[in-house]
């Protein structure tokens, strides 16, 4: 019995559907909306498959979740990094990392807060992120980013600028190989540049974020869906350590009573 026939779908249905997913990325059944990955040859020739009854070994499965913040599509693949190029991509979310001091090559240390921005890369299928220092200097390296989604910003979007604007934008991501001390290799950001004109704009896909202070100000735990080496890194923000830390209550001292002669 085919996937969708045990799911009570009809198998009209699913022939209709499955040529519309590879055209607008999206699978839906009564307004509801199953997967809104990227198609690709692969995703037909496997869902194909599984219709006749293989299930093939695909490492780069997704999981469904729901959660308060909707359908979240989980990587649950990993394997070699992104080779190195220029690969279209789309901006899929961004985290506030709090406040850190740090230094480098030696300079003196600094404090600035941070913030890491992720993009979904999907001829990679998977997703890519950078972290930069939370500011709009021209001098910085998260502004030149920006522009590249957004376009050159206003007099107005430079004295505050919504971060928000850069969600789904699509982009052209260049992509280096670095290698660590132990040899490990990996895939890193090299620039955000304009997507060219003429270039297919990557589907829109889900977008979160996570700030660190609700509208009252309130400091909020970083959700379950940011992976547990980002927490650790929020964890070493003077804000996670200011809201987890209990401040000791001061002790008030009665003044002496003195004794009459």
């Amino acid at each position: 019995m085919s996937w969708w026939a045990k799911e009570g779908l009809p198998a009209a249905w699913a022939e209709r559907e499955l040529a519309a997913w590879h055209e607008s990325h999206q699978l839906r059944y009564k307004d509801e909306l199953l997967y809104t990955l990227p198609a690709s040859e692969d995703d037909i020739r496997a869902m194909r498959a599984m219709d006749e009854g293989n299930v093939p070994n695909v490492q780069d499965r997704t999981e469904r979740k729901e959660t308060d913040m909707g359908l979240i599509l989980k990587n649950e693949g990993g394997g070699a990094p992104i080779e190195p190029g220029a690969w279209a991509a789309v901006c899929s979310g961004y985290i506030q990392l709090g406040t850190h001091t740090s230094s480098f090559g030696g300079e003196e240390a600094r404090r600035a807060p941070r913030l890491m921005v992720t993009w979904w890369m999907p001829d990679q299928r998977r997703e890519i992120n950078r972290r930069y220092g939370l500011t709009m200097h021209q001098k910085g390296s998260l502004r030149p980013a920006i522009e590249s989604m957004v376009g050159k910003l206003t007099p107005e979007m430079e004295a505050e600028f919504d971060l928000d604007h850069i969600l789904g934008r699509p982009c052209l991501l260049e992509v280096k190989q670095k290698a660590k001390p132990d040899g490990k290799v990996f895939a890193e950001i090299a620039s955000v540049g304009s997507l060219p004109r003429g270039m297919p704009r990557p589907a829109p896909v889900e977008t979160r974020t996570y700030i660190m202070h609700d509208a009252a100000g309130n400091f909020v735990m970083p959700p379950e869906w940011i992976a547990p080496w980002i927490r650790n890194i929020i964890a070493e923000s003077e804000e996670y350590i200011a809201a987890t830390t209990t401040q000791p209550k001061e002790e008030t001292t009665q003044p002496k009573e003195e004794v009459p002669f």
